[in-house]
This record gives C-alpha cells, structure tokens and sequence, in this order.
C-alpha cells in the first residue's frame, strides 16, 4: 500500500481508543463484572442484528412471491427481482452464542494489543491493562488518551485523505468510471485469475478486472468467500482501497481483513499492477 497501511490502519485504530473509554470507579471486582456486563451486551447485540437480517430476508421473500402470484405490482419488487433465485434460496441464520462469545474475548484481546502500543507515558499509569481494554480509567488518564487520540486522528485523516486525492486523480484518466471509494468495507465474493486477467467480484458492486495483472505484494494466497446464509462464515473484507498511476501501469492497492470463527482477526494487503 502506498498510504493506507498496516500502519496506518494501527494509526487510525488507536485514535478511537477515547470513543470506548470511561471514567470508573475502580474496584476489587469491577474487571470482573465489567467483562461481564459487556460480554453481555455483545452477544445480545449480535442476536438482534441476526433476528433483524432474518426479518429483512423474510420481507423480501413475501414481497417477491406476492409478486408472482399477482398480488402486487412490478413497481413494489423492482429492485429486488435481478437477484430473486438468490434471496428465495435464502435460508434463516442460526445465531451461535458460543462462537459470539469468543468473537468477544478476541475484541478484548486485539484491543490490550492495541493499548500495548501507547506511548509509555501513558502505559506506565495504567495498572491494568486489561480492565483498561474493557473501557475503564481514571479521569486523568482519561485526559492523557484524550490528547494523544486527537493528534493520531489529525494523522489518519490527513494520510487518509492524501490517498483519496491521489485516487481521483488517477480515476480521471481511467477509460472506464470506477469510483476506488465504493470498494472500500465490502467483503470479496469472488476472485480468480484467467489466464493473465484477474476478475474480482465484491458485494453490491460491478466486477472489477485487472488484464495482464501483475502481483507485487500478496501475502495469502487465499480468500474467504463469503456466504450471508451463515452467522459465522469465514470472509475476506476489503477494508482500504488506492489507485496509483506509475511508470505508465495502473498500481491497485487492497487493505484486507479475514475473519474465520476458528481463527484471529487477520489484516493482510494486496497490490495489483495492470498493464494500460
């Protein structure tokens, strides 16, 4: 990536820090009943948002099947009937509790990394880490992460937009309109290489192909597909995108993440050169 890096992306990560921490009142058993409370809060989250994409696939699937048998007009399904055979192929989600909690412990866990790479400073007065993770600190140290948030929020901005500048202007001589902003959050539905194209297919969007594709950064040789059938199916997200023009050949950048119910969060990139 020429911008949006891993180390970027831990500049950024670190400057929302402040949004999940708290003024408490620390005690014996507040790291015990905050973890708790919280891991609590997570699954019951995590059980709505499914019971909500269930409901949503059920409205769809009324909608559609009043259409055909004539109960409603065009009009009302119009933008649901290009992928009909897929949503009435849908299948309910079967939330897995188990598998929520343990996306919670990680969160926890990616979160003490996270705060393991503050300035020591402010590492020095914090006694325990991971009560700190789960959103509890003093006022003042509060104050302190404050501070260093704002400053690592002034960078990942400044960098961030540096990139979407450097994008745009490379769209505009494109012979074909791709907006590299829309890739951005979407997880890949597919990706292959034919012959010397690559086709890459993500959520929602056109594919996009790269012809006499050459890679110059790729570090996993794999990608999640992802499946909407199933809660906790392992999925490769596109979480960054550039585009760069060099040396008379397009340069596609990808930030990725993959998520797998067995596995640790895992951020990978990818860099593409295309021949003009």
């Amino acid at each position: 990536m020429k911008y949006l890096t891993k180390e970027w992306l831990n500049i950024n990560e670190k400057s929302f820090i402040i949004n999940w921490l708290k003024v408490r009142k620390i005690k014996e058993k507040t790291e015990n009943r905050l973890y708790k409370k919280k891991k609590t809060e997570y699954i019951e989250l995590e059980r709505v948002l499914v019971e909500e994409i269930n409901k949503d696939n059920e409205e769809e699937k009324r909608k559609i099947k009043e259409y055909l048998s004539g109960k409603v007009s065009f009009r009302e399904v119009s933008g649901l009937l290009e992928d009909m055979g897929q949503i009435l192929s849908r299948k309910p989600i079967q939330f897995e509790e188990v598998t929520a909690e343990k996306w919670f412990d990680e969160q926890i866990n990616r979160r003490i990394e996270l705060c393991r790479t503050l300035p020591k400073e402010i590492l020095n007065e914090i006694e325990n880490i991971r009560l700190f993770s789960l959103g509890a600190t003093t006022k003042e140290i509060r104050e302190k992460v404050k501070a260093y948030c704002r400053e690592q929020r002034r960078e990942a901005v400044k960098t961030e937009k540096l990139a979407q500048r450097k994008t745009e202007q490379v769209e505009g001589i494109l012979k074909l309109p791709i907006e590299f902003v829309l890739y951005k959050e979407r997880p890949i539905l597919k990706m292959e290489q034919k012959g010397s194209d690559l086709y890459i297919e993500l959520d929602d969007l056109p594919k996009l192909i790269i012809r006499n594709v050459t890679f110059i950064e790729r570090e996993k040789e794999y990608y999640y597909k992802w499946n909407e059938n199933e809660y906790a199916c392992p999925w490769t997200y596109v979480l960054e995108s550039e585009l760069h023009f060099i040396k008379g050949r397009y340069e596609v950048h990808f930030l990725l993440e993959n998520k797998h119910k067995s596995e640790k969060q895992r951020i990978g990139t990818i860099r593409y050169l295309e021949q003009t």
